[in-house]
């Protein structure tokens, strides 16, 4: 372990982040979304161990047995080189609330993600109808996404969707030079009116 990180950081590949990937985490059926445990900013070899020891025994915890209501899974791990995020969130290829399949739904925050999975910033909230155009846009104070980076988060989003044939939960970051990165990818597991 420490032979390979000390390789990670020897090529500016570090911080990195060590996200759960458990067997069945994000299947047809259920989504684990925040059940498991996911460390950011590891830039140590300790921190690393310790990162990966932390994420792993989350498929024990109270909040995964009692979400899923079965014994624990097996338990992978993912490592991701961190991006220095300018502005991160999800994007949901149909609407999670009333189920509409014709709408992509944003949610964006300044800086890293976290902040918006672990409930401490408010996020710009868009809904795009079916031409992309906004159909409601809640905006905090100043806008985190330009038109175009809402363009490129929702074509991206539904090239996954047209992909994997189904609506889909996508996590992404912009780095701070304007690049758009895809984190993690989901389906959506249950939508209002599916039955």
């Amino acid at each position: 372990v420490g032979e390979w990180f000390s390789r990670m950081a020897a090529v500016g590949a570090v911080p990195v982040a060590v996200r759960s990937s458990a067997v069945g985490e994000d299947g047809d059926d259920q989504s684990f979304a925040g059940q498991y445990d996911t460390v950011l900013g590891v830039n140590s070899v300790d921190d690393f161990a310790a990162a990966v020891q932390r994420c792993a025994a989350s498929v024990r915890s109270r909040r995964a047995a009692a979400y899923s209501g079965q014994p624990t899974a097996t338990m992978h791990l993912v490592v991701q080189q961190m991006v220095d995020a300018r502005a991160a969130g999800v994007v949901f290829t149909a609407d999670p609330a009333t189920g509409r399949r014709d709408l992509t739904v944003i949610d964006a925050v300044a800086g890293l993600g976290e902040a918006l999975v672990d409930g401490t910033a408010s996020s710009d909230h868009i809904v795009l109808d079916s031409d992309g155009d906004p159909a409601v846009c809640d905006v905090v104070e100043v806008p985190v996404l330009s038109p175009d980076e809402v363009a490129d988060i929702r074509s991206g989003a539904l090239r996954a969707a047209q992909h994997w044939g189904r609506p889909m939960d996508l996590e992404w970051a912009i780095d701070r030079s304007g690049t758009l990165w895809w984190l993690q990818a989901r389906p959506i597991t249950t939508l209002p009116g599916d039955l």
